[in-house]
């Protein structure tokens, strides 16, 4: 019932090391919820606060990274994150599988909506005394939009460019777009409709360093 108070257990365990040039962390993620109450809110279109029930998400992130450039005198910083989730209703409560939002449909066994089972992030980039250039790719797995499983989104994946130049000491000019490729995706169904992800940016700055 609504009267039961939402209880939330998490807890993550992971390693960070070296293997000669390579650094790496790999952890481990974990949180059981207990009459897990959905509030109202305009933004994700829920109309009335209730208990979905218990539920559960865990996963695994593992980053590794190292320079490549140790042998031609620059820096090539490279790295990969990579994210695995799982999500899963263990046990309903009153209201359940009969909301009309994105909770519909709600069976035990089945995903949360809009957790992706995979995320990855690849970065690599160029280091010279004054200057610097980097590009990073991030991917993400289609997702569901409601808790009964039946319509989902589309995986998608977006680059951005970066450049900094150094003009002196704490002076540093930058450059960047995001979504190089101007990439069309649609990273949210809520509220009331597909939301499109940013199309390409181009953007310029200093940065001052007190």
């Amino acid at each position: 019932s609504m009267k039961e108070i939402e209880e939330a257990v998490s807890f993550e365990i992971g390693v960070r090391g070296a293997l000669g040039k390579l650094f790496y962390e790999v952890a481990f993620f974990n949180t059981d919820f207990e009459n897990l109450l959905v509030l109202e809110s305009l933004g994700s279109s829920i109309s009335n606060t209730y208990n979905v029930g218990d539920a559960n998400t865990r996963g695994i992130e593992g980053f590794i990274a190292t320079d490549l450039g140790e042998n031609f005198g620059i820096g090539i910083p490279v790295s990969l994150t990579a994210t695995f989730t799982d999500s899963e209703f263990d046990d309903l409560g009153p209201a359940g599988g009969d909301a009309d939002d994105f909770y519909t449909g709600a069976e035990v066994g089945n995903s949360f909506a809009y957790i992706p089972d995979t995320q990855l992030n690849f970065r690599i980039g160029l280091e010279f005394d004054n200057k610097s250039t980097y590009l990073n790719y991030f991917y993400q797995d289609d997702v569901f939009t409601t808790a009964g499983n039946t319509e989902s989104l589309d995986s998608y994946g977006v680059l951005d460019w970066s450049g900094f130049l150094e003009l002196k000491e704490g002076v540093t000019a930058f450059a960047k777009v995001t979504n190089l490729t101007d990439n069309d995706y649609a990273h949210s169904n809520l509220p009331r409709g597909y939301r499109p992800g940013a199309p390409r940016i181009w953007s310029l700055g200093m940065e001052f360093d007190f």
